[in-house]
């Protein structure tokens, strides 16, 4: 649909990563583009995400119950040139993830294309150490790579930690989404 760029992409073919000094820290972190061999930690990472969201309302599932078509999406995404599946790597365990999508846009907006943060995580023991902000740094060179001038993500706003994080990073409020039992 969006066709990604061939440079881009090919950094990541070869192996080239990014690595960046952490603020005030003596840690790596590594943020490169999943593998197959990220699965599985990503999955298990996403368990963790749903069992926080599961705890704030009953209507989402429970980490052990979203693992196996979760798994199916990330093995799709790796493959995706409108996707950017990005982990951060650290103390050499994947610490985080955060997938980026190049989308169509909504009918009534003036934009070609529109950029989402489908998904984003950072364990808890790597939190508060510039993670989140090196993997979100890394998927906005991607999403202006690719000639994306805005993107947009969704966050329950219960998630009071996530919430913060988005607002922190520049996110501002723009559409509500809204739910009610029928």
């Amino acid at each position: 649909m969006f066709p990604a760029s061939s440079f881009i992409h090919g950094m990541f073919e070869y192996g080239i990563h990014i690595k960046r000094l952490l603020p005030n820290r003596n840690d790596m972190v590594e943020i490169r583009e999943a593998s197959l061999r990220d699965v599985e930690a990503i999955v298990e990472l996403n368990k963790k995400l749903a069992d926080i969201h599961a705890e704030i309302d009953e209507i989402y599932k429970r980490g052990c119950e979203t693992s196996k078509g979760f798994r199916n999406h990330v093995e799709s995404l790796i493959s995706s040139e409108n996707a950017s599946l990005l982990v951060a790597e650290m103390d050499g365990r994947v610490a985080g993830y955060m997938i980026g999508l190049i989308e169509k846009p909504r009918p009534f907006l003036k934009l070609e294309k529109i950029g989402r943060i489908s998904d984003a995580y950072v364990d808890f023991e790597y939190r508060k150490k510039g993670v989140g902000r090196a993997l979100l740094n890394r998927l906005l060179e991607w999403f202006r790579s690719n000639g994306v001038e805005y993107i947009t993500l969704s966050v329950d706003v219960r998630n009071r930690a996530g919430y913060s994080f988005w607002r922190k990073m520049g996110f501002e409020d723009w559409m509500v989404r809204m739910i009610r039992r029928v």
